[in-house]
């Protein structure tokens, strides 16, 4: 094999050679055929070197869309610039294949000298690129009318550079998270289905990434009532750490903030979002969880500063404060 692909959101890895396929996307469902299938065929009978190439697609496996945005562009900036060389084919038709975002990531990349560009002149809109030709030449990058020559443009950059220095790795990139641990007095714990990679088809607790602008409370009680339907105002709810191994999420460093918020039983849920479903479990017979959950569970019973739930405050549901249980509440 002379190639391997690396799919939107898998590891990228940190050495070898690599070309970065960016260009626009096909819209799900519609008419169009991805072109990044012949580019990659194209790749494995025009790759000579020793070493195996890697090919990064911001396209998902299997299709399956980001269940989060942030997710997809995060992937799309690491991949581009751990790329060897970031070719961009742009068969430009405003109806299928607008390509605006390319536009924005041809911009931030034709300065790197990692770039080549190729544009068909029979594409459904060719004056599109009008611009982006002007720019590439102007930095002395390929400009190529064939994905066939783009690919050899982009393989004789990979061949022209420098072997890469391993040994003072790249910054690391921390995305930041909010989970919450909803618990009756009793213990039973509210847990959702994940309906997205990674961990598809696991139980987890739910949370999520923290907005720009957004506290990691704020995003733990947004992020309940958007997967459980479960609304709790963020100051009712009780910090209980922060969790930063570095390998708790396989798809990069994910710091998160844990919040536990005690609710009445019976409290009624709706699965929404992300989530697949959600159900109840009772403490004592849960299911194996995704990510590092179990410890965020663990945390709670057996960290002294936190007494059993039916000694905590119950959180705000009523629209009254939360106190303390009522007698007979379990």
């Amino acid at each position: 094999m002379t190639v391997t692909v690396v799919w939107a959101r898998e590891p990228i890895p940190t050495s070898g050679p690599s070309v970065f396929l960016a260009g626009p996307t096909p819209r799900l469902g519609g008419d169009v055929e991805s072109w990044r299938p012949a580019a990659v065929e194209a790749l494995a009978e025009q790759w000579t070197g020793p070493e195996i190439l890697t090919v990064l697609t911001p396209e998902s496996r299997g299709g399956k869309r980001a269940a989060h945005y942030d997710d997809q562009v995060g992937w799309e900036t690491a991949a581009r610039q751990a790329a060897t060389a970031v070719l961009f084919w742009i068969p430009r038709d405003l109806a299928a294949l607008p390509g605006f975002t390319t536009n924005v990531e041809f911009g931030l990349d034709i300065g790197t000298g990692r770039a080549v560009l190729g544009c068909p002149p029979g594409c459904p809109n060719p004056e599109r690129n009008r611009y982006l030709i002007y720019v590439a030449r102007r930095h002395g990058a390929p400009v190529c009318e064939t994905l066939p020559d783009t690919v050899a443009a982009a393989l004789a950059l990979v061949r022209a550079q420098p072997a890469r220095d391993d040994s003072e790795p790249e910054p690391e990139s921390i995305r930041y998270t909010a989970d919450v641990v909803a618990m009756t007095p009793s213990g039973d714990v509210l847990l959702i289905e994940r309906g997205w990679p990674p961990h598809e088809g696991s139980w987890a607790l739910p949370g999520g990434h923290v907005d720009q602008g957004e506290t990691s409370r704020a995003a733990a009680a947004r992020e309940l009532a958007e997967e459980t339907g479960v609304r709790v105002p963020a100051a009712d709810l009780r910090e209980i750490g922060v969790f930063d191994r570095p390998d708790r999420d396989p798809r990069g460093r994910y710091v998160t903030t844990a919040y536990l918020a005690i609710v009445p039983a019976g409290t009624p849920f709706a699965a929404g979002d992300d989530a697949r479903t959600a159900r109840w479990w009772p403490a004592s017979n849960l299911p194996p969880l995704a990510f590092d959950h179990a410890e965020i569970l663990d945390r709670i019973t057996t960290d002294p500063e936190f007494p059993a739930a039916a000694d905590m405050l119950m959180v705000d549901l009523s629209g009254e404060r939360g106190g303390p249980l009522p007698d007979g509440i379990a």
